[in-house]
């Protein structure tokens, strides 16, 4: 049995030890709180870029169909307007070049 004076010490020895532990997995609670929120943020970041290339990649197209009101022989009218093909060449393929500038500064502005 210790004697009444070591006792106060012996708490003491124990009260730090648990202090230290506590920390300890504080710490390592914490860092791994931060490295899930970084996974999150990239994640996100991921997630924007594949919505804005969607959303570019067939936006832009539809919008220069639809502002030069092109009719397709066979589909809008019968006997005027632009063949499928015709079409087709002139909006995505105009479309994928306006697409790759507007992506191309989407991303430059976002890393800055």
């Amino acid at each position: 049995m210790l004697p009444i004076f070591e006792v106060d010490s012996f708490y003491e020895e124990v009260s730090q030890e648990i202090k230290e532990m506590y920390n300890y997995l504080n710490m390592c609670r914490t860092n791994r709180l931060n490295e899930l929120a970084e996974q999150e943020q990239q994640q996100t970041r991921k997630l924007e870029e594949r919505i804005s290339l969607i959303s570019v990649g067939f936006g832009i197209p539809l919008l220069i169909m639809g502002f030069l009101n092109i009719n397709i022989v066979g589909v809008t009218t019968q006997n005027e307007g632009m063949s499928f093909l015709s079409a087709f060449l002139v909006t995505f393929c105009g479309g994928a070049l306006l697409s790759f500038g507007v992506l191309y500064l989407l991303r430059k502005n976002n890393n800055k």
